[in-house]
């Protein structure tokens, strides 16, 4: 969806799923020659976007090539209007960031860097959350943490949104995995659970695979 995508450069891709994980692995036919691949969820009314992102290295060998990792949500008219919560690694080290972008029918051009991390060190696998309304409001969670928040934006991503697990590399050494699990979307940024049993003090949300979402103390049942 950026500036060429894997299959139409024919250069390794490979994708496969687990029963908790994701796989997307990606190599650029040649260095600086920039491909991607992507796994993208059906057309949603969902204003918060959830996965756990892992990049394969902390850095990349060969000057001026990168390789991006991260979750996307796109409107789903047709211009490549997005925003991302990604990795980026080159030779320097891996950095995490939240851009959003705006284009044409053929992919995004103009880049805005809201957020980005720039300690060193920064770890392989980072816990994201996205949530907009895809004019004005947007709101990212970094392993639990709100690392960025803004309402007068101007996204120019009208919903129903798509969103997405890509890699993209031009660096062409060798195919590196993005692996992403815990992926959900939610109708809402706050979810309330009412009819609570009169004794309960806690509420968790579980997804199917067992894993605690979201837990809050029970308020006025």
């Amino acid at each position: 969806h950026h500036v060429s995508s894997a299959t139409v450069n024919h250069p390794p891709y490979y994708i496969s799923r687990d029963p908790q994980v994701f796989h997307i692995g990606v190599q650029a036919a040649n260095d600086g020659n920039w491909t991607g691949f992507y796994g993208v969820v059906p057309i949603s009314n969902a204003v918060l976007f959830h996965a756990v992102v892992t990049t394969p290295v902390e850095s990349v060998p060969t000057t001026n090539d990168f390789y991006e990792n991260g979750l996307y949500v796109q409107t789903s008219t047709q211009n490549v209007n997005y925003v991302t919560c990604f990795a980026d690694t080159g030779t320097a080290g891996t950095e995490w960031a939240i851009v959003s972008a705006t284009g044409g029918v053929n992919g995004a051009t103009n880049f805005n860097l809201l957020w980005y991390d720039p300690s060193p060190n920064q770890p392989l696998t980072r816990d994201c959350t996205i949530i907009t309304n895809g004019s004005n409001y947007l709101k990212v969670y970094l392993d639990g943490n709100m690392v960025y928040t803004s309402n007068p934006l101007n996204l120019q991503m009208p919903g129903p949104f798509i969103a997405f697990l890509e890699p993209q590399t031009s660096y062409a050494g060798q195919m590196l995995y993005g692996t992403y699990k815990d992926y959900y979307s939610t109708t809402d940024e706050n979810i309330k659970i009412t009819n609570n049993p009169s004794n309960a003090v806690r509420v968790d949300l579980i997804n199917l695979t067992g894993t605690v979402i979201a837990s809050s103390a029970v308020n006025s049942g």
